[in-house]
């Protein structure tokens, strides 16, 4: 663990001393290694079918019809907020309540996207991570935001059974 603590403040030591299109770079490796994925249960078609219900959702969200965005999320799904400063990670584990409020209160204004989608398999799941920087003159606390939903199909439907926020 201490070496982890080491290898996380030397990351955060690195973000601040870079410019901001490095460290966006940076935080987004980050963010993709940061765990081992499950090994994938799906085909990869199955993964190309649900990318235009991925594309609904995501539209939802910019067009800030968070009623439409809701509708993506199974009742007993979960989140979990993860803020990285100093080379630290603070988790906190949100209630399908919590996640659908941190939802309705997050502002798409503030935030633009910085790369493509990453779509993939994992497990028996269909993961979307999204990547977002704070736009110039936002209220947002965060420069950097990685969105990272897991799909699960339901019948003929995928719907979000957890959704991961990382802010950096």
């Amino acid at each position: 663990q201490r070496r982890a603590r080491e290898l996380a403040e030397a990351y955060s030591a690195s973000i601040e001393s870079t410019g901001r299109e490095k460290a966006k770079n940076q935080a987004l490796a980050k963010a993709r290694a940061s765990s081992v994925p499950a090994a994938p249960t799906i085909a990869p078609e199955e993964v190309r079918n649900a990318g235009p219900t991925l594309q609904q959702w995501k539209a939802a969200w910019e067009r800030k019809d968070m009623s439409r965005h809701l509708t993506f999320y199974l009742p007993e799904a979960v989140g979990e907020r993860i803020s990285v400063r100093k080379g630290r990670e603070q988790r906190t584990r949100l209630s399908h309540e919590q996640l659908v409020s941190a939802i309705q209160a997050s502002d798409p204004a503030g935030w633009e996207g910085v790369a493509k989608s990453a779509t993939r398999a994992e497990g028996s799941n269909v993961v979307a991570e999204i990547p977002y920087r704070r736009r110039d003159g936002s209220s947002a606390l965060y420069d950097f935001w990685v969105r990272k939903a897991f799909w699960d199909r339901r019948g003929s439907d995928w719907r979000i059974v957890r959704e991961e926020w990382r802010y950096y």
